[in-house]
């Protein structure tokens, strides 16, 4: 399970990572249409489902940047990088949980 923390209203550092397949080889997502969708833990409504991007095709990174309205609310979210292929097909990464945990902001 990997897991990304910040700080409610936070908008930095974007969350992002490498996409690999089963056996920890880098995917080329040169071409590809990167979407990122993030809901509360328990919940049924998506709180992000927006453009991601990608950040090094070749070497299989993808990233997305946060949006104020995205961090506003603090808890425990499920989220996902979901890949639209050149050739159509549409793919899901990380294949593990990905967490994002917005801290309460204190002031």
């Amino acid at each position: 399970m990997t897991v990304f923390t910040l700080t409610q209203n936070d908008t930095s550092p974007p969350i992002g990572g490498n996409v690999t397949g089963e056996r920890g080889e880098m995917i080329d997502v040169t071409g590809c249409d990167v979407r990122f969708m993030m809901k509360p833990i328990g919940g049924d409504t998506l709180t992000v489902d927006d453009d991601g991007q990608v950040v090094d095709g070749p070497r299989g990174v993808v990233g997305y940047g946060w949006k104020a309205a995205d961090t506003a609310e603090h808890g425990t979210f499920q989220a996902e990088f979901e890949l639209t292929y050149p050739d159509g097909t549409v793919e899901t990464f990380p294949s593990e949980s990905l967490t994002v945990i917005i801290k309460p902001d204190l002031g």
